[in-house]
């Protein structure tokens, strides 16, 4: 379910082309930073909210998100993974790839697509 609503938020919301790189196997690959930036937007929340949750400041988490700090410390890592409820592999693993989707989720991102802009965002919250 997880690989389903990540990709149908890339798909249509806040991430930039820049932020996704579609492999040709279809799998999706995001950095670190992006992955902790995908996950705080996902759950609505701001740098700030998410920062006083790990206990660091705003721009400790500017920094993890940007890349200018690559030694995130292992206790932060896991209580994201926690918070987002994804494995810690996940995100320690710079530029993990996500499994590609099967023939389901492309089923699946066809009827989103039929959808309007209501009908996403009702599905989406």
């Amino acid at each position: 379910m997880f690989h389903i609503y990540l990709f149908l938020l890339s798909k249509y919301f806040f991430l930039s082309s820049s932020a996704l790189d579609i492999s040709l196997t279809g799998g999706l690959t995001m950095t670190i930073g992006e992955k902790i930036k995908f996950h705080r937007k996902a759950m609505k929340m701001t740098q700030t909210e998410l920062g006083e949750r790990l206990g660091v400041q705003k721009n400790a988490v500017s920094k993890w998100e940007t890349g200018r700090v690559e030694d995130i410390p292992t206790g932060k890592i896991r209580q994201m993974a926690e918070m987002f409820d994804v494995p810690v592999a996940y995100l320690m693993e710079d530029e993990m790839d996500t499994p590609a989707f099967s023939s389901e989720h492309d089923r699946l991102a066809e009827l989103f697509d039929t959808l309007n802009k209501n009908g996403r965002r009702q599905l989406m919250t």
